[in-house]
């Protein structure tokens, strides 16, 4: 039997943005998550779960300012993605 490849990584964020998850930062994570063909991501809140690959998703969450936002990623580049993913958040959708 071969080596399961696939890892699941998970992380909890916190929307410090002012105007929420609105268009901008909707793209930004969208434009890096799509970057990693070889992982799946969700967004998760409030229970609400959506691919986080679609813009229409992110933005459906509805996640203002302070809204806590649910990561999941499994793949092969699940912790390099899930860092990415840390990392716009950490700085505000700006690279």
């Amino acid at each position: 039997m071969g080596a399961c490849l696939n890892t699941i990584q998970r992380c909890v964020l916190t929307v410090k943005n002012k105007t929420g998850l609105h268009a901008l930062p909707a793209a930004a994570i969208v434009g890096l998550t799509n970057k990693y063909t070889d992982c799946e991501v969700t967004a998760e809140k409030d229970g609400e779960i959506v691919n986080a690959k679609s813009i229409m998703g992110i933005m459906m969450l509805e996640a203002g300012q302070n809204a806590q936002v649910t990561f999941e990623v499994s793949g092969p580049s699940a912790a390099t993605l899930i860092a990415g993913i840390r990392s716009l958040f950490e700085h505000n959708f700006e690279g």
